[in-house]
């Protein structure tokens, strides 16, 4: 896997901001989508936003990235895993390849976390967050802050077979 499709997740007071791991001539890259909307595109642009990461309950592993307050999750085109494919968020499909991931840990850290929920039908569009989406061009700057009211918990814990380290993990399509 090349330096530039690797990310790493950070901590944000409610969800995670995803940093691209090589750094671009202007700065850090971060992922977001290039509009609000069913198939807009996932970019990386030096602005951070927060995504909810969420365990799929559906998939031993899995996790979705979903963007908060909307039914939205990361998803590849078509579900073809092929370099350059185009990833994009969608509507959130319960049971669909396309939108589950596998965080695989390149650092360790002090103090994992694991997730916990209460329900496994809980929905992307439950959980707590507040998330700041800027886009910019060339004749303007438009800036949508959202938040929500409820999230999944992370416990400290041994089990180490469901832990995700909350600084160092990097995002692949599930599967490969």
């Amino acid at each position: 896997m090349k330096p530039s499709q690797q990310w790493k997740l950070i901590p944000a007071e409610k969800g995670y901001i995803v940093q691209n791991t090589k750094p671009a001539s202007s700065g850090q890259l971060y992922m977001t989508m290039r509009g609000l909307g069913s198939g807009e595109q996932v970019v990386a642009t030096p602005y951070a936003a927060t995504w909810d990461i969420q365990p799929d309950f559906c998939c031993d592993g899995a996790v979705r990235f979903c963007w908060p307050t909307t039914d939205f999750a990361l998803d590849l085109d078509g579900g073809n895993s092929d370099p350059m494919t185009k990833v994009q968020v969608y509507h959130f499909t319960r049971n669909w390849a396309n939108q589950q991931w596998r965080l695989l840990c390149h650092e360790t850290s002090p103090e994992p976390l694991r997730f916990t929920q209460s329900t496994p039908d809980t929905l992307p569009g439950h959980t707590v967050s507040s998330s700041v989406l800027v886009s910019e061009d060339s004749d303007f700057r438009t800036t949508v802050t959202t938040t929500i009211t409820r999230t999944p918990r992370f416990s400290t814990g041994s089990d180490s077979s469901s832990t995700f380290l909350p600084e160092t993990p990097t995002a692949s399509r599930f599967g490969e």
